[in-house]
């Protein structure tokens, strides 16, 4: 079980998070649930409504779009980022290829937390805003 300074670290090595100050990685860090997917178990499915982020902290996820692979994700990595926002159906499915440990932060906190730190979102937008704009979204 990773204590909340681990994660604080592992957060500074995030590229949503590298800016923002520990005092506001360590908010993040309390409300991070760690979780653990085994080899090919399936995270979340497309269509699903998106109510969580994740962050990989060991293992490997496939990344799917009508069940073909698009994408992997790899430690550091995170997935899941762009539902979290809009609440709508998954556009993708995730699936563990390895073993995996992750930190999963749920929408309804995420969203609790982001209207007193308005620095995290800020961080956030920035990295999807970017994603979106290099069209590295998962789809080709």
């Amino acid at each position: 079980m990773l204590t909340t300074m681990e994660k604080v670290f592992f957060l500074k090595e995030i590229e949503m998070f590298k800016n923002v100050k520990i005092s506001e990685l360590t908010h993040i860090a309390e409300i991070m649930q760690e979780v653990h997917f085994n080899k090919n178990e399936t995270i979340f499915k497309e269509e699903e409504v998106g109510d969580a982020m994740y962050f990989v902290v060991q293992g490997k996820v496939q990344i799917l779009k009508e069940e073909k692979p698009v994408a992997s994700i790899m430690n550091n990595g995170t997935f899941g980022d762009f539902a979290i926002l809009d609440n709508a159906p998954r556009y993708f499915t995730a699936t563990a290829f390895t073993e995996t440990d992750a930190l999963k932060i749920d929408a309804s906190d995420f969203f609790y937390l982001v209207e007193d730190h308005i620095e995290i979102a800020f961080g956030i937008f920035k990295v999807l805003t970017r994603r979106i704009m290099t069209k590295n979204i998962y789809e080709k």
